[in-house]
């Protein structure tokens, strides 16, 4: 049954040829209450092939991510339960790793169920809100009881939010006994993140990653498919991929700004109407690499690229493309 852990591991850690981050994503995380869905719709996840889930759902609506859009969300049977996908073509495959670690059906030795998976869609056009709700899911190398009942497991939901384009996983309660050691196979903790044009084979090519990793207190951000989080993590902890492209969309018709040059070299200067209380740099995977409160400044300093800047105006935020030549 170890076998199941030499195929995680290869699955993500073998990809190792990334082309860069293109789509932009800014991470937070946060602690919030963690709420079980109520009068949501339970799905046949499990079949006699395998002991972790497999499945397909609707979404609801169209989703936005990265390059894609999907209406959609797969388990597939490479996923161990600890990611899904957007689509299903396995060599270019878009992933939302919530939880990577070895999963199963707690009652998978006695043919129960003791690990129900749910979904439900929330909410009226264009504003919905899509979640899917892990219950109570095993630890593959968690300790078991006489009868081979799963003695640890986890609560996860994973949110898609059809206006904003953001994605949220959020972490519920649960229990692990198990030395850490062994349930994430010596490993320091789970992988998590959001991931696209995956081929999903050993060696496989990757377009691009965005992955939390290290302490929880003092998180990495980065495009490194090695990246694995520190356990534990707090229950209630909420990651949240905020989409800064429909920001952008949104926010732009906010105010009037004029941003020249653009693209930009040196110095950038910044018209607005209105006062400019702060203006914050952006690269593409939502770190800030420069803030100040001038609207003319200088980013010579800064690598060429695609940045974002983020404009605060009394209690509003507008978001702008910038490219730096």
């Amino acid at each position: 049954m170890r076998l199941h852990s030499t195929k995680l591991i290869l699955l993500i850690i073998t990809l190792l040829n990334t082309a860069g981050i293109s789509q932009p994503y800014n991470v937070t995380i946060e602690n919030k209450p963690y709420a079980s869905l109520e009068n949501a719709q339970e799905i046949d996840a499990y079949n006699v092939d395998y002991e972790w889930p497999v499945f397909q759902i609707p979404i609801g609506f169209e989703f936005p991510f990265f390059d894609i859009t999907s209406n959609m969300i797969y388990s597939n049977a490479r996923s161990f339960g600890g990611y899904t996908s957007l689509n299903q073509n396995e060599d270019d495959l878009y992933m939302l790793v919530h939880f990577f670690a070895n999963f199963i059906e707690r009652g998978d030795s006695q043919g129960t169920t003791l690990s129900p998976i749910r979904y439900k869609t929330e909410g009226t056009s264009p504003n919905r809100i899509f979640t899917l709700e892990y219950n109570d899911m095993g630890f593959f190398f968690g300790l078991q009881d006489v009868n081979g009942t799963y003695l640890d497991y986890i609560n996860i939901q994973i949110r898609l939010y059809e206006g904003s384009g953001n994605i949220v996983f959020h972490i519920g309660p649960y229990v692990m006994n198990e030395d850490p050691d062994e349930v994430f196979d010596a490993l320091s903790g789970p992988f998590i993140g959001i991931l696209s044009n995956v081929q999903n084979t050993v060696g496989g090519d990757i377009g691009e990653v965005i992955s939390i990793s290290g302490d929880i207190n003092d998180p990495v951000i980065s495009d490194d498919p090695f990246a694995f989080m520190d356990w534990p993590i707090p229950e209630n902890t909420v990651f949240k991929f905020q989409n800064l492209s429909t920001a952008v969309s949104k926010n732009e018709r906010i105010n009037n700004l004029r941003i020249f040059p653009n693209p930009v070299t040196d110095n950038i200067t910044i018209q607005s109407e209105y006062q400019i209380d702060q203006i914050k740099i952006m690269n593409v995977i939502g770190q800030q690499v420069y803030s100040t409160n001038n609207s003319q400044f200088n980013i010579n300093h800064l690598r060429n690229g695609l940045y974002y800047l983020k404009i605060s105006i009394d209690d509003k935020e507008v978001i702008h493309k910038i490219i730096k030549l």
